[in-house]
């Protein structure tokens, strides 16, 4: 960064979005109620989940969308909330199933759910905790890239080995049924 940031490190705050690895801007204040002994920051983190070879019956895909968009957070939560000990707060929220915002409680309507495949975006929002100090804005980099490779790694390995797909699954009948003979691949990028 150019300048070394005039505020203490638990009023920085940095956006990385859409896997990039520099803030959004100049660290800016934020209201922070937690009382934490340490230093810290939040970071938001976006990907998507690609399902191929998903069982799609219109009827299927309706009775599964609660289900999905519920068992997803849950395991997204599960693999990459606890990826990297700075994560001190995390939560995951779906944001769209093909292309449909399902964020505030929109449900997918048939013409939306036509196909074999299934686009999921989704997001983290992490506060995470600098404990070797957060002087300037280039510590405060160094634990947001610590938090995503550590994040990122854990969900490409639960995809890659199979992990994540079999968990979600095991959330409800109706999301196993759905995805029964499907792939999954994710992009952090």
């Amino acid at each position: 960064m150019a300048a070394t940031p005039t505020t203490t490190c638990q009023d920085i705050y940095l956006t990385c979005v859409n896997g990039l690895h520099q803030p959004s801007g100049s660290p800016t204040k934020v209201p922070t109620s937690a009382l934490t002994t340490q230093p810290g920051f939040s970071l938001s983190l976006t990907g998507t989940a690609t399902f191929s070879n998903v069982a799609a019956t219109r009827r299927r895909l309706l009775d599964s969308n609660t289900s999905l968009v519920q068992g997803m957070e849950s395991v997204l939560e599960a693999i990459g909330c606890n990826a990297d000990p700075a994560i001190q707060t995390c939560s995951v929220t779906i944001k769209k199933v093909n292309g449909v915002d399902v964020s505030a409680g929109m449900t997918l309507r048939r013409r939306h759910l036509q196909g074999t495949t299934l686009l999921v975006e989704y997001e983290f929002l992490i506060e995470a905790l600098c404990s070797g100090g957060c002087d300037d804005g280039t510590s405060v980099q160094t634990v947001a890239n610590q938090v995503y490779t550590s994040l990122t790694g854990e969900l490409k390995y639960a995809i890659d080995n199979g992990d994540f797909a079999d968990a979600l699954k095991a959330t409800s009948l109706e999301v196993s049924t759905l995805l029964a003979a499907a792939t999954v691949t994710g992009d952090f990028s």
